[in-house]
């Protein structure tokens, strides 16, 4: 590893699966500067930790650390740790750069107008289909389409944060950091440091390609806490900056993409508690407006309670069929079994019996003389 790399690359890795070898052939091949792979092994039970520890063995630009499993955000300060970049940049194991020089167009960009934070444009590339879509393309915060500065507190986006590359005396700030949380971790560390940044430089073309349609998230209860209480601190964090903008995004966001995921797991008490923090904090921020969008998940929850009983009274119907049936295969079985017998018991009757001995005669006499 050089003593001094111009960029650390910080990748968190969990059972990465297919697209593994292609993230990291994309990290590898960046040509223009120096840089640094950071690993994270966050407690993998696959191949992957000894894959990079025999990868780092070959190659010096490669550091590899082992943690127990934490979530990516602890294994993403892990990696803010260690790293000695001019310039940091993170990347999800399942993603990969589009061309073998965009770090250095960014680090070139942000050297040359001393940027604290520089990105360019995220493209999604959906893994069904093999197609590239401009993510949010109707949305200029995620495709820029000209160079220049441009100021956060007029833009005001909370995702798309593994685009850019971020110079490292930014972390000095030992608060920030990502949260220890299995969702909603990303948008915690963005805001937070594109408002410490305050302005931030742009390029206008793709940065990073991230994948889409590959993978299922199981939306448990803790999920859904952790994206209510990332939600409710990043709301006060814009309530308090003045981030009218964000507060709209957080609330739409919750009210649409992410209602589903709440509604789902709307019976678990630590959901509902959370809920009615969020409520209490939009009560005390007088946010009165917002609050129908929480209340609509209440009424959702009420439809909901009367479909979960209704599946619960549907398993125990089932269940109780499932042993009657039970029960009268036991029942049937039985009674086969004592007919078999009872059978078998009349047929040596019948075989030791005279009757049957000269039926046997007379049978075997007429087919003799056939």
């Amino acid at each position: 590893m050089p003593s001094n790399p111009d960029i650390s690359v910080i990748i968190p890795v969990y059972n990465p699966g297919p697209h593994f070898d292609e993230c990291i052939e994309s990290v590898l091949s960046q040509v223009g500067c120096s840089l640094e792979a950071i690993f994270v092994d966050d407690g993998s039970t696959d191949d992957s930790p000894a894959i990079l520890d025999e990868l780092a063995q070959g190659d010096s630009r490669i550091r590899v650390f082992h943690q127990e499993n934490q979530g990516a955000g602890p294994a993403r300060n892990l990696g803010i740790e260690h790293a000695a970049g001019e310039y940091i940049a993170f990347m999800d194991s399942d993603d990969y750069y589009p061309t073998d020089h965009a770090l250095s167009d960014l680090l070139t960009a942000a050297r040359d107008k001393d940027a604290t934070i520089c990105g360019g444009s995220m493209v999604l590339l959906n893994q069904e289909t093999g197609t590239f879509i401009d993510a949010f393309a109707d949305d200029e915060l995620y495709v820029f389409d000209h160079e220049g500065w441009r100021n956060y507190a007029d833009d005001q986006m909370d995702y798309g944060y593994t685009r850019y590359i971020y110079r490292k005396d930014l972390f000095e700030d030992a608060a920030l950091r990502f949260p220890a949380r299995r969702w909603y971790e990303d948008p915690l560390f963005f805001v937070p440091a594109m408002y410490k940044a305050q302005r931030y430089y742009v390029l206008p073309y793709a940065t990073y390609i991230y994948r889409i349609a590959h993978k299922q998230t199981n939306w448990t209860p803790r999920l859904a806490c952790d994206l209510l209480k990332g939600s409710m601190e990043n709301y006060r964090f814009a309530h308090e900056h003045g981030f009218i903008k964000l507060e709209d995004t957080i609330m739409h966001r919750l009210a649409t993409v992410d209602c589903p995921h709440v509604v789902f797991n709307i019976t678990d008490e630590e959901v509902i508690k959370c809920l009615g923090d969020f409520q209490a904090m939009l009560n005390e921020l007088d946010k009165d407006e917002v609050v129908p969008s929480l209340r609509e998940l209440g009424k959702r929850s009420e439809y909901l309670d009367v479909v979960v009983q209704e599946l619960v009274d549907e398993r125990a119907n089932t269940v109780k069929l499932k042993q009657e049936l039970a029960k009268a295969q036991a029942a049937y079985d039985k009674l086969k079994n004592r007919h078999e017998v009872a059978l078998v018991r009349l047929a040596r009757r019948v075989s030791m019996s005279g009757f049957y001995r000269r039926l046997q005669s007379v049978a075997h006499f007429f087919l003799k003389h056939q």
